[in-house]
């Protein structure tokens, strides 16, 4: 009886490819681990303990980490109306380092929709990065990685109930993108000044125009009437309540041959004012990057600032090198140095500084 049960999951194990491949699906993933250093303190060399916000997720001396590791299955399907295609797509992240994610479990959501393409453009619903996160483009050279660019600026964010419409391509290059994101009544969201649960299929909009042709890569995007998650330019919320905040962005890429640049700008202000002092706060951050490859090595290097103007006035820089060595087509060994400093708004505090440094192997399948 066990021998037969052995070679009937034998058999089902040796059908999933061939059922997989014939219906078009594609398994797919990454897995990404690295051991990383890090160390946390203040401007005079002394350990910090009340680690300011920025810092708190990066405080260990050293731990194997696993960047952004993943798991998933896409496809298409050719529909029999009018010339229609179905598409959708699940991926899940997982920790190769402990095998739990931050919310405790093996698995964790990233994007997960199902969608129709055609000749008017292309409709997808579900849960997904926004246009606005996108439109980053190739821009981050650290993206995933403890320096990634979203660690000092706002949206950088993947949503749940976003629903996006995207243009067939102009020109070859050119396509534009609209979603609307549903807060489905939940109590920590409302539109500037009428203090209210919002209901509706749009209440956070984020859009985008991006131009992608010939090793040019140009992006605008804004997001408008999305959850205030300011961190330096933040100020007090009214009556207790959660502010929105609206962003615009500008993103620009340049490869030439084996030298890839970036730059990206973006500044976000909150809705709704302070009742007493009248102020609401603001963000601005401005990055540049770059990446030379060389044979097997890439050489990448990024620097970005944040200032948060409200009526505590902080500051944030980041400056990143690495190098990664290709192992192959769809695997690398890379290793790199990120330096962290958050200047606060009072003179007689010191500037918190974070200094990682990490080795680490990335296989793609």
């Amino acid at each position: 009886m066990k021998k037969a049960a052995l070679f009937g999951v034998t058999l089902a194990a040796m059908a999933v490819p061939a059922m997989v491949q014939a219906q078009g699906v594609k398994l797919y993933g990454k897995v990404n681990v690295a051991a990383e250093h890090v160390s946390a303190q203040d401007e005079n060399g002394v350990p910090l303990f009340n680690v300011p916000p920025l810092l708190a997720d990066r405080t260990a001396t050293w731990a194997l980490t696993s960047y952004a590791s993943r798991l998933g299955v896409k496809g298409d399907l050719d529909l029999e109306v009018g010339g229609l295609q179905g598409f959708y797509k699940a991926e899940y992240q997982i920790a190769v380092d402990d095998g739990a994610n931050s919310n405790g479990r093996e698995f964790s959501q990233r994007d997960i929709y199902a969608g129709l393409r055609g000749s008017f453009g292309e409709l997808k619903a579900g849960r997904f990065n926004s246009p606005f996160k996108k439109s980053e483009g190739p821009v981050d050279q650290f993206n995933d990685y403890a320096t990634d660019m979203g660690e000092l600026m706002v949206g950088q964010d993947r949503f749940s109930n976003i629903i996006q419409y995207s243009t067939p391509e102009i020109a070859d290059a050119l396509v534009v993108n609209v979603a609307g994101i549903a807060n489905e009544n939940q109590d920590d969201f409302d539109v500037p000044g009428d203090q209210q649960n919002e209901n509706t299929l749009a209440d956070t909009v984020s859009a985008s125009v991006v131009y992608d042709k010939g090793g040019l890569y140009a992006a605008a995007a804004i997001s408008r009437n999305q959850l205030d998650d300011l961190v330096l330019g933040d100020a007090d919320n009214p009556a207790g309540k959660t502010d929105t905040i609206d962003i615009a962005r500008v993103a620009l890429g340049l490869k030439v041959g084996d030298v890839q640049l970036g730059a990206l700008y973006q500044r976000a202000e909150e809705n709704d004012r302070d009742p007493v002092t009248g102020f609401a706060g603001e963000e601005d951050t401005a990055l540049v990057s770059g990446a030379l490859t060389v044979e097997r090595f890439t050489f990448k290097a990024q620097h970005q600032r944040t200032h948060g103007d409200s009526p505590a006035d902080a500051k944030a820089l980041s400056t990143s090198v690495g190098v990664d060595f290709a192992l192959g087509k769809m695997s690398k060994l890379y290793g790199y140095y990120g330096m962290v400093e958050i200047e606060p708004a009072s003179r007689f505090q010191p500037t918190a500084e974070l200094d990682i440094a990490s080795v680490g192997l990335e296989h793609k399948f």
